[in-house]
């Protein structure tokens, strides 16, 4: 599954790519380990951005200063003319949601969990082709969660 993950993501993602990654990037047990993790990441191409999952939680902290970017719980961006919130968990309500702002998050495994909610965007792998997304992709007619 991991080496299924890395291929998807590196066949996608370029070396010089901004990539924001929401959450439960490792679910440490007794096949992943604190190395195993730091090895995966940095298999990965482009500039990663974690934004901390439930399963982040418990490894965090021990790699957090040999990761490229310090891990964050929410991050408001701009991409072109678009505001997006991301955060690990599906949020309800966001600033701007009213305004065009959009809403990216992980969590959620399945397509009929939440509510439609317009602009909020479930960018999981496993509900994405098990391969990251860009917001262009998201928007364009990906389902909206």
């Amino acid at each position: 599954m991991n080496e299924k993950l890395i291929a998807n993501w590196n066949a996608k993602v370029k070396p010089e790519d901004i990539v924001y990654h929401l959450g439960d990037f490792a679910f440490r047990g007794a096949n992943m380990n604190l190395d195993r993790i730091i090895e995966f990441y940095n298999r990965l191409n482009g500039k990663k951005i974690l934004i901390i999952g439930n399963h982040d939680l418990d490894w965090i902290d021990k790699v957090a200063d040999k990761l490229e970017y310090k891990p964050v719980d929410y991050l408001e961006i701009k991409d072109g003319n678009d505001i997006v919130v991301l955060c690990h968990y599906p949020i309800e309500d966001w600033d701007g949601k009213h305004h065009g702002t959009m809403h990216v998050h992980g969590h959620i495994h399945g397509r009929d969990i939440i509510s439609h909610l317009p602009n909020r965007f479930n960018a999981g792998v496993d509900v994405r082709n098990y391969e990251p997304v860009t917001l262009e992709e998201m928007k364009k007619g990906a389902s909206m969660f």
